[in-house]
Protein backbone atom coordinates (compact mmCIF):
# COMPACT_ATOMS: atom_id res chain seq x y z
CA UNK A 1 0.00 0.00 0.00
CA UNK A 2 1.38 3.38 -0.96
CA UNK A 3 1.75 6.13 1.61
CA UNK A 4 0.89 8.75 -0.97
CA UNK A 5 -2.62 10.11 -0.88
CA UNK A 6 -4.54 10.48 -4.11
CA UNK A 7 -4.65 14.07 -5.27
CA UNK A 8 -8.03 15.59 -4.51
CA UNK A 9 -9.84 16.99 -7.53
CA UNK A 10 -10.43 20.73 -7.38
CA UNK A 11 -13.86 22.31 -7.53
CA UNK A 12 -13.11 23.38 -11.11
CA UNK A 13 -12.20 19.81 -12.07
CA UNK A 14 -15.43 18.52 -10.54
CA UNK A 15 -17.50 21.19 -12.28
CA UNK A 16 -15.94 20.19 -15.59
CA UNK A 17 -17.28 16.65 -15.08
CA UNK A 18 -20.88 17.87 -14.95
CA UNK A 19 -22.94 18.04 -18.16
CA UNK A 20 -22.04 21.26 -19.98
CA UNK A 21 -25.56 22.41 -20.65
CA UNK A 22 -28.00 23.08 -17.91
CA UNK A 23 -28.94 25.57 -15.26
CA UNK A 24 -27.62 23.40 -12.41
CA UNK A 25 -24.03 23.61 -13.64
CA UNK A 26 -24.29 27.37 -14.16
CA UNK A 27 -25.68 27.80 -10.65
CA UNK A 28 -22.91 25.66 -9.14
CA UNK A 29 -20.27 27.56 -11.12
CA UNK A 30 -21.70 30.85 -9.83
CA UNK A 31 -21.56 29.56 -6.24
CA UNK A 32 -17.98 28.39 -6.70
CA UNK A 33 -16.97 31.76 -8.15
CA UNK A 34 -18.65 33.65 -5.31
CA UNK A 35 -17.03 31.54 -2.59
CA UNK A 36 -13.57 31.61 -4.16
CA UNK A 37 -13.68 35.40 -4.65
CA UNK A 38 -15.06 36.19 -1.19
CA UNK A 39 -12.52 38.41 0.56
CA UNK A 40 -14.22 38.52 3.96
CA UNK A 41 -14.88 42.26 3.75
CA UNK A 42 -18.64 41.97 4.24
CA UNK A 43 -18.30 40.14 7.55
CA UNK A 44 -15.44 42.46 8.51
CA UNK A 45 -17.82 45.36 7.95
CA UNK A 46 -20.47 43.73 10.13
CA UNK A 47 -17.96 43.22 12.95
CA UNK A 48 -16.69 46.78 12.59
CA UNK A 49 -20.23 48.18 12.67
CA UNK A 50 -20.98 46.24 15.83
CA UNK A 51 -17.78 47.54 17.40
CA UNK A 52 -18.61 51.09 16.30
CA UNK A 53 -21.76 50.80 18.39
CA UNK A 54 -20.30 48.85 21.34
CA UNK A 55 -17.05 50.77 21.92
CA UNK A 56 -18.54 54.28 22.19
CA UNK A 57 -21.41 52.88 24.26
CA UNK A 58 -18.90 51.39 26.67
CA UNK A 59 -16.86 54.59 26.87
CA UNK A 60 -19.97 56.67 27.58
CA UNK A 61 -21.43 54.17 30.06
CA UNK A 62 -18.13 53.79 31.91
CA UNK A 63 -17.54 57.53 31.94
CA UNK A 64 -13.86 56.85 31.30
CA UNK A 65 -12.56 59.36 28.76
CA UNK A 66 -8.84 58.93 29.35
CA UNK A 67 -6.53 58.72 26.36
CA UNK A 68 -5.63 55.14 27.28
CA UNK A 69 -9.30 54.09 27.15
CA UNK A 70 -9.87 55.84 23.84
CA UNK A 71 -6.73 54.24 22.38
CA UNK A 72 -7.90 50.82 23.57
CA UNK A 73 -11.25 51.52 21.93
CA UNK A 74 -9.53 52.35 18.63
CA UNK A 75 -7.55 49.10 18.85
CA UNK A 76 -10.76 47.23 19.59
CA UNK A 77 -12.27 48.67 16.40
CA UNK A 78 -9.29 47.51 14.34
CA UNK A 79 -9.32 44.12 16.05
CA UNK A 80 -13.02 43.68 15.37
CA UNK A 81 -12.57 44.50 11.69
CA UNK A 82 -9.64 42.09 11.39
CA UNK A 83 -11.48 39.34 13.26
CA UNK A 84 -14.49 39.80 11.01
CA UNK A 85 -12.38 39.63 7.88
CA UNK A 86 -10.67 36.44 9.06
CA UNK A 87 -14.02 34.93 10.01
CA UNK A 88 -15.37 35.84 6.56
CA UNK A 89 -12.41 34.19 4.84
CA UNK A 90 -12.83 31.06 6.97
CA UNK A 91 -16.55 30.96 6.21
CA UNK A 92 -15.94 31.27 2.46
CA UNK A 93 -13.35 28.49 2.62
CA UNK A 94 -15.78 26.25 4.53
CA UNK A 95 -18.54 26.94 2.00
CA UNK A 96 -16.19 26.08 -0.85
CA UNK A 97 -15.25 22.81 0.89
CA UNK A 98 -18.93 21.95 1.31
CA UNK A 99 -19.55 22.72 -2.35
CA UNK A 100 -16.63 20.45 -3.27
CA UNK A 101 -18.16 17.65 -1.18
CA UNK A 102 -21.53 18.16 -2.91
CA UNK A 103 -19.85 18.02 -6.31
CA UNK A 104 -17.97 14.85 -5.37
CA UNK A 105 -21.30 13.17 -4.59
CA UNK A 106 -22.86 14.42 -7.84
CA UNK A 107 -20.07 13.20 -10.10
CA UNK A 108 -19.37 10.03 -8.12
CA UNK A 109 -15.74 10.90 -7.54
CA UNK A 110 -15.47 10.23 -3.87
Amino acid sequence: MSSRARPRPSVDDLLARLPAAGPERRALEARARAHSRDCGCALGGVFLTAALVAVPAYVVAAGDHRVRTLAAGALALLGAAAAGKLAGLALARARLALLRRTLLRKVGGG
